[in-house]
């Protein structure tokens, strides 16, 4: 598990929305968009990189560097962790599905290896929700779907924090290729404003592919 703090709440420019939201029975709010992965579909054509590798490690990289994105509620505190790690849904040949975790690094190469890893194995893989870790971004892909809107499952009444991240379906829209993001995170811990800096650092990485897959 990653190195942790805790947030000095009292003296947090949010605390009012914190204890705010909460106290909401569905403290999550979700938002759904459009990022141009035209360079990076590019790249990874031209240098035989698997499109989802490229973008799962560089939203890892965009998650970490905003730090809101590493607070989790632990009770009547907030943690701040020092790095998150992915977790993300995999799918078997029988079309089940598998609980897949991925150590966070800076190292291009480590992050594939990792994932090729997994690939090799998944058939044998147990189905392990890993519940009981926060230090993590849930991740979901939807290659079959563009979709403009989506919704997560989740026990009521909601005891975690975790961001959701789903990528969908891209398409061509005149001189863009566009895939659907959508992100779930809990309002108590960030703002939309929050999730625009994640989804902003992410589209910079999509368009400056070269100098970070490497």
């Amino acid at each position: 598990m990653p190195a942790q703090q805790y947030l000095d709440i009292d003296n947090w420019s949010r605390r009012e929305q914190y204890y705010f939201f909460k106290a909401y029975e569905n403290p999550f709010f979700n938002i759904c968009t459009m990022l141009n992965i035209k360079n990076l579909l590019t790249y990874c054509k031209d240098n035989s990189i698997p499109l989802s590798h490229a973008y799962f490690y560089l939203s890892q990289k965009a998650v970490n560097e905003v730090s809101e994105m590493r607070y989790r509620i632990h009770n009547d505190k907030v943690v701040i962790h020092d790095h998150i790690d992915a977790g993300w849904v995999m799918m078997k040949e029988d079309g089940s599905i598998r609980f897949c975790y991925l150590h966070y690094t800076t190292e291009f190469d480590n992050f594939r290896a990792q994932i090729e890893e997994i690939t090799r194995n998944i058939e044998d893989l147990p189905f392990d929700s890993n519940e009981q870790r926060d230090d993590l971004v849930y991740y979901s892909v939807l290659p079959w779907i563009h979709f403009t809107g989506l919704s997560h499952a989740h026990r009521m009444p909601r005891n975690d924090s975790v961001p959701r991240i789903v990528f969908g379906k891209y398409k061509q829209q005149e001189d863009e290729v566009n895939m659907p993001v959508a992100v779930e995170v809990h309002h108590a811990l960030m703002d939309g404003f929050h999730v625009a800096q994640y989804l902003e650092k992410l589209q910079r990485f999509f368009d400056g592919c070269g100098d970070f897959l490497v």
